[in-house]
């Protein structure tokens, strides 16, 4: 906790010690508001308002400060904790079997979530601060900047980018929500059509793992991939496939099959998703002390000992402004040793140029037991 804040402190005392430097300043941000509904065969749901801002501060050539507003309560969250950061917001409803639960009225607030210093010269790039970072795929360390998605990878973090046209180095040094540092090794080649980068973490309480990225790509298809295997005396990988071919048609579509499992104890980022439900949104009551102010478990789940296979079709209409997803999942629980099974429809749809709506439903069949959910978002980026 120390360290977290720290890293602010320092980074507005080195620029407001040079009042004579011409600042500028520019927003962002984006605001989302959904509602998710779910039959299993319990009822629960719960609706959510986030918002964020972005500021970013121009120093001189090549120096920026750059943060991030979260808006969030200062009571407790309805939803178990996590180690990864949440982008849940304001929960104004949430519930089961068609009763809402009380929720006890707390102030509103932004909080600082990420606050860091970029300085960018011919040769090289300096990351210092409390900082998104993100890999390949993003199995491990995902930070997506889509309005739509729940988690990021966000860690206090001082890292060097070196870049040449056909290679890149980066070494980081993470300090994680437990109080330990990670030491991060990142390096990859670049050229036409294809890249391929690896990851090392040395954890220096835990083991440590390495990860390979690679992607190759043409005019109407892509394929790219990653694996992650970490050094225990166990068996412990990540591994993930995805293949993107676009189809020339009067319609336009595009054929994507993602697959990939988690074997032993690793598992992978909560953000990356391949259905709507299962080893995602699953809600399901707590088992502790803690049942009272914390309930459920909502996007909590991570593809764990299992493999999967998901081909889906993408559908565009109106310029791209409007599109249709369906989705089969058929996943295999390494632990239960079973079967499960999983239909998605999600329409996707561009209003104005900066707004955006989301319907997501979902069957999912696992335990003999149907599953169904429906997810409702809207999103606007400023």
């Amino acid at each position: 906790m120390m360290m977290s804040v720290k890293f602010p402190f320092f980074i507005f005392l080195f620029l407001f010690s040079w009042p004579s430097w011409p600042l500028s300043l520019d927003w962002s941000g984006w605001s989302r508001v959904e509602g998710y509904y779910q039959y299993s065969p319990d009822h629960h749901y719960y609706g959510s308002y986030h918002l964020v801002l972005q500021p970013n501060i121009h120093v001189v050539d090549g120096l920026n400060i750059t943060g991030r507003l979260d808006l969030n309560t200062l009571g407790k969250s309805p939803f178990s904790p996590s180690a990864v950061d949440r982008q849940t917001g304001f929960v104004f409803i949430y519930g089961e079997n068609s009763n809402p639960r009380d929720l006890e009225f707390h102030p509103l607030f932004l909080s600082l979530s990420q606050i860091y210093m970029d300085y960018q010269s011919e040769f090289f790039k300096i990351r210092l601060g409390r900082a998104p970072y993100h890999f390949g795929m993003g199995l491990t360390y995902f930070a997506s900047e889509d309005p739509f998605q729940h988690w990021i990878s966000v860690h206090n973090q001082v890292a060097l980018y070196l870049e040449h046209p056909q290679f890149y180095i980066q070494p980081a040094i993470l300090n994680q929500k437990d109080g330990s540092f990670v030491g991060l090794a990142q390096a990859g080649f670049l050229n036409e059509g294809w890249k391929l980068s690896a990851l090392y973490q040395h954890d220096f309480k835990k083991n440590s793992f390495l990860e390979a990225f690679g992607q190759y790509g043409q005019n109407n298809w892509e394929v790219q991939g990653s694996a992650s295997y970490a050094f225990q005396e166990q068996s412990n990988m990540l591994i993930a496939l995805e293949a993107l071919i676009q189809v020339p048609t009067k319609i336009p579509f595009q054929l994507e099959i993602h697959t990939g499992g988690a074997f032993g104890e690793l598992s992978f980022h909560p953000n990356y998703d391949v259905a709507l439900l299962f080893w995602n949104r699953r809600m399901s009551p707590l088992e502790s002390k803690e049942t009272e102010t914390n309930p459920f478990q909502m996007a909590e789940g991570q593809i764990h000992s299992g493999v999967y296979f998901s081909p889906r079709l993408l559908f565009s209409f109106l310029d791209d402004r409007f599109k249709i997803r369906p989705l089969l999942l058929l996943a295999r629980d390494l632990e239960a040793k079973k079967w499960n099974y999983e239909l998605n429809l999600e329409g996707m749809y561009q209003l104005e140029e900066s707004l955006f709506l989301s319907l997501q439903g979902g069957a999912l069949y696992i335990d003999s037991k149907l599953k169904v959910a429906l997810l409702a978002q809207a999103a606007v980026s400023f």
